[in-house]
């Protein structure tokens, strides 16, 4: 994604600013393109105490989107286009027109209407397409969208100071009702993710329990719990056999042999390889446990290592996490979206000490100028709220 934008020459002109119009007016917006594998989800973005809940669907648009927070998807079925085309142009141009609708959103004047705005991305679009050689289907195609929002957009629409209001059938952010809509499928969503995590914390915990020699407590499940009361026969799990407890007011006789297996057909012998070692698991959010715990960490040769390897969860949103945890995840994973290898120690030992401690005088640069970093993340500037930044 980054190679394409460099290769053409394509993206915004001001990659970092303020969203200006709809609920999310005055909020922080950046360009980092994020490639979406799922056609359809809801998620929360501005501020925690009036959140607007904004909906991503691939069918909607051109197989990319900016939405009302500046967040710009790329479904990966375009970049599966591109793929079978044999050339990326098709990407660069889409950018382009996402640049050009990411661009108007943080101008003075924001969105100003639906149909403009869809009008003048798909004009950029097909200027951008006719520079790089973009084929003539599709040429053809990007051409014929932008004489239809053209023809769509009212005359008065192209005069300065035109905006269409929330009444309007043209208002281009997402009016109130759609955002509150988008609530019950975002928490029946949660639900589901917090039903996996439960399940998978059933299990690490049954799996401890059979580790420490417990199998009766640890992997034995509610139907076999029912299927064999109190002074039954006992019953096999795998290759290991549990006999039954004795009910209650009588006395267990001695053991006796279990009974066999059934037969099985003889197995091909093969020589017993010895087992790998556990891959550990690397987390960004126990990383950012570790900064804020002790800012002084992040400058450690250790944290830097454990980020080379760090994953984020899926569906981790950082919402459950403690303040200070939650701005250090956040910023940890737009590094790590962005494509740097490395993090910056100074910003992050800055970031955890002001929020931990909140009498600390925050990071001023100079606007649009670089934190001397070194070789890690050059061009990180501290914004509103302690997000890390990157103008280019």
């Amino acid at each position: 994604m980054k190679a394409t934008q460099e290769t053409y020459g394509v993206g915004p002109k001001k990659r970092v600013g303020q969203v200006k119009g709809g609920r999310l007016d005055g909020e922080p917006a950046f360009w980092t393109p994020i490639v979406q594998e799922t056609d359809d989800f809801v998620y929360r973005a501005g501020p925690a105490k009036n959140p607007a809940y904004l909906r991503w669907q691939a069918a909607a648009d051109d197989g990319t989107a900016t939405m009302d927070d500046g967040t710009v998807f790329i479904s990966i079925r375009l970049l599966q286009d591109a793929k079978t085309r044999g050339s990326p142009a098709v990407l660069a141009a889409a950018l382009d027109h996402e640049a050009a609708r990411f661009e108007q959103l943080v101008s003075k004047d924001g969105w100003t209407g639906a149909a403009f705005v869809k009008y003048s991305a798909y004009d950029r679009q097909e200027r951008t397409g006719a520079a790089i050689d973009l084929d003539d289907g599709e040429m053809r195609r990007v051409a014929k969208l932008g004489r239809k929002y053209a023809a769509l957009a009212e005359p008065h629409q192209w005069w300065p100071g035109y905006r269409a209001g929330p009444a309007s059938e043209d208002y281009p952010y997402r009016k109130d009702k759609e955002l509150d809509d988008n609530v019950d499928v975002w928490k029946d969503a949660q639900k589901h993710l917090a039903t996996i995590r439960k399940q998978r914390e059933d299990f690490n915990t049954r799996l401890a329990a059979r580790h420490e020699g417990d199998p009766e407590d640890g992997m034995r499940d509610s139907l076999n719990e029912d299927r064999h009361p109190c002074g039954g026969q006992g019953w096999w799990a795998g290759d290991i056999f549990f006999p039954s407890l004795p009910c209650e007011g009588t006395v267990r006789p001695s053991p006796e042999t279990p009974p066999a297996l059934p037969a099985e057909p003889p197995t091909v012998v093969r020589p017993v390889q010895p087992p790998s070692p556990a891959r550990p698991l690397y987390l960004l959010t126990e990383l950012a446990a570790r900064i804020c715990e002790d800012p002084s960490s992040a400058r450690s040769d250790a944290n830097h290592e454990f980020f080379r390897h760090a994953l984020a969860l899926s569906g981790e949103t950082g919402d459950a996490l403690p303040a200070c945890q939650r701005e250090v995840y956040l910023n940890l994973r737009r590094v790590q979206r962005e494509g740097y290898g490395d993090y910056d120690s100074q910003f992050f030992q800055s970031l955890a000490e002001r929020l931990n401690n909140p009498s600390v005088p925050e990071q001023t640069d100079t606007p649009g100028q670089s934190t001397p970093t070194g070789p890690r993340v050059p061009d990180c500037i501290l914004q509103p709220g302690g997000r890390c930044a990157h103008h280019n």
